[in-house]
């Protein structure tokens, strides 16, 4: 019911695999989005021979089908409902991964009140409210299959053993990097359930199977992991992508749920007590953090695109929690502890409710442009929103250290320099990187894009901005980066645009840009208007 208030779908291009891919298998038998897709290819699609597939894996789609295949039944529109039919499979996958949560607690923990309450504070002080019951990403799914793995290992009985090794394996097929958590717990079932290790590792290599079949149709080959990643993203200082994960002001772990900074003292004393069954099952977890935190911590993108918090190491929700909740007999202890947990708990609860009913701010809107801006603390995610919390009840206040510009009415928008109504052009292949809706610039002005009107065509490219009437003719570049993405675009050694312009003003103020592309043929299609604030840089110390 919580997770439900409001009816909130925050999915992105991501989420949008999971969305089709039950339209795809009710009506047409197949797994692939051909019918989806005329023309652009946008980036979480792609072409393998005949098929257009997910870039991403197929688990959360077919997660997706019960709720679809019952409005289906009843004679709904499966495409204008997708939206609303992915929120309620984002909501049952979260709430079920709680109950096997609590249920994996109740086994672990003295009483089943204590293990109601820390299955509570995974439910709302982590991400699992703010983001994996409020879209159809990776994570929900991965999480509910995981949670339910760890209670069949837990619950230590023969036939659950062997179903665990199932549910773990589609919980890293769901999201491959969960093996860092799937493997310690498979090493675990060897050490303490040993005669049942064969039948874990059989039902564990029945998805694998399934996988393959899939693979081999749709990829060409059962050994493609069906989600092509380069070895070049891997290639990130860990040291930085580190910190950015644990600590960083608009993604960080321990920021954005602070109650996690208890699993530390929990995890050390798993590994200095004495080695009893449960002991070791949280020592396997202990290492299953490190092992994912290890993995993305070489990510290039540690900052998980556009999203909030650490949407991208969600996951570990699962074992923190279990940690915190083994560590409480200690954490009662004196007065001072207890109101530590109460702090960081009352925190981390407001920061999710943030991202539940608030999120997005404009904090992400160039932030793969401009990742230095993870670091601000003063412009976080949190602080912009807050500031929108406080606007939509009546405060006008601007907490962000970017104060100093007009407020008044945004500034016209440029007029057309090429384009009219009768020769415009919707579909063209076009993308305006920078700047971003509300982005903040201090001193020189980049305009960076893509435009690719036909294989053959690059295009001309006109910039306008406003205030000052600016109006330039773009400069024209190769982006192998976007032909790698979409081949069908053909030639790339002009795909690009750009254009540099400095301030023309003393302060910080709002103007707005407008991109047009023309075509050999007379066709324009526009990019904008974007707005921004766009001033002289700060004066030095």
């Amino acid at each position: 019911m919580i997770y439900g208030l409001g009816l909130r779908y925050l999915g992105s291009g991501d989420t949008v695999p999971a969305e089709l891919l039950p339209i795809s298998l009710l009506t047409e038998g197949n797994l692939d989005f051909n019918e989806f897709v005329n023309g652009r290819l946008p980036y979480w699609f792609r072409v393998q021979g005949k098929h257009v597939v997910s870039y991403y894996p197929i688990l959360p789609g077919l997660v997706n089908v019960p709720v679809y295949a019952v409005a289906n039944w009843i004679g709904g529109d499966l495409f204008e409902l997708r939206f609303r039919l992915s929120l309620i499979t984002a909501m049952l996958a979260a709430s079920l991964s709680v109950l096997f949560v609590y249920l994996t607690l109740a086994r672990l923990l003295e009483s089943r009140s204590r293990a109601l309450g820390f299955a509570l504070v995974y439910a709302f002080a982590t991400e699992v409210w703010s983001v994996a019951s409020h879209g159809l990403f990776q994570h929900g799914p991965a999480l509910l299959f995981l949670s339910a793995g760890l209670y069949l290992v837990v619950r230590s009985r023969p036939g659950g053993i062997a179903l665990s090794g199932l549910l773990l394996a589609l919980g890293v097929l769901t999201r491959p990097t969960n093996i860092g958590i799937a493997l310690p717990l498979a090493i675990y079932v060897a050490l303490r359930h040993r005669a049942r290790l064969p039948a874990f590792l059989g039902f564990a290599a029945i998805p694998l199977v399934l996988h393959g079949l899939y693979a081999w149709k749709y990829w060409g080959t059962p050994f493609s992991p069906a989600q092509p990643v380069a070895p070049g993203n891997f290639s990130g200082d860990p040291l930085q992508g580190l910190a950015g994960l644990l600590v960083s002001p608009s993604r960080g772990l321990f920021v954005f749920s602070p109650i996690f900074l208890l699993a530390i003292p929990a995890a050390v004393a798993a590994f200095r007590r004495p080695a009893d069954e449960r002991r070791i099952l949280l020592r396997c977890l202990t290492v299953g953090v490190v092992l994912v935190l290890g993995i993305y911590s070489r990510w290039v993108l540690w900052w998980g695109g556009h999203s909030f918090g650490y949407r991208i190491i969600l996951e570990l929700a699962l074992p923190l929690v279990v940690l915190i909740g083994s560590e409480w007999p200690r954490i009662r202890e004196t007065r001072p502890r207890r109101v530590l947990f109460g702090a960081m708990l009352t925190l981390s609860v407001l920061v999710q409710f943030l991202g539940a009913f608030l999120y997005p701010s404009r904090f992400n809107r160039d932030i793969d442009q401009d990742p230095v801006r993870l670091w601000d603390a003063r412009n976080s995610e949190l602080v912009l929103s807050v500031e929108k919390l406080l606007r939509r009840y009546g405060w006008n206040v601007a907490l962000g250290s970017d104060q100093d510009f007009e407020s008044s009415s945004p500034s016209n928008a440029p007029s057309p320099h090429w384009w009219k109504p009768e020769n415009d052009d919707a579909s063209m292949p076009r993308s305006l990187d920078a700047p971003a809706q509300e982005a903040v610039i201090r001193g020189r002005l980049t305009v960076f894009g893509w435009a690719k009107p036909a294989p053959t065509d690059a295009g001309e490219v006109w910039i306008s901005v406003n205030p000052g009437n600016l109006q330039l003719k773009a400069d024209r570049f190769a982006r192998p980066d976007v032909v790698s993405l979409f081949p069908q675009l053909g030639d790339g050694s002009e795909a690009g645009f750009g254009a540099r312009l400095e301030p023309g003003s003393s302060r910080l103020e709002r103007c707005t840009v407008l991109v047009e592309i023309r075509d050999r043929r007379g066709r324009v299609a526009k990019l904008g208007p974007v707005e921004f604030l766009w001033g002289p840089q700060r004066p030095g110390p």
